[in-house]
């Protein structure tokens, strides 16, 4: 019976404790995606996110894994990139 009323104390402590990490965990959670932007994609890209979306993901996560896939390096390596390509097909017509 005095093992009991020890264990009772505890089992209390780790339930408080369990609730507290997972109301902090869904608070975490939802301010890691706290900041929304306002973009206009190409068609390719588009196609792309409805693509992912019918595969069950959700766009602003597939933005948000590749940004942080990319990094700014990246991203600037990949719009640079885009940009030649668009100056030289306007070149050649």
């Amino acid at each position: 019976m005095y093992l009991l009323h020890k264990l009772i104390p505890i089992g209390i402590l780790f339930f408080y404790i369990s609730i507290t990490l997972l109301l902090l965990g869904g608070y975490l959670q939802d301010r890691s995606m706290a900041n929304q932007y306002s973009i206009t994609v190409s068609e390719d890209t588009d196609r792309i996110l409805n693509e992912m979306k019918k595969s069950g993901y959700k766009v602003s996560q597939v933005i948000d894994a590749a940004i942080k896939t990319l990094q700014q390096p990246g991203l600037a390596r990949a719009v640079s990139m885009e940009r030649r390509v668009k100056n030289l097909e306007g070149d050649q017509e």
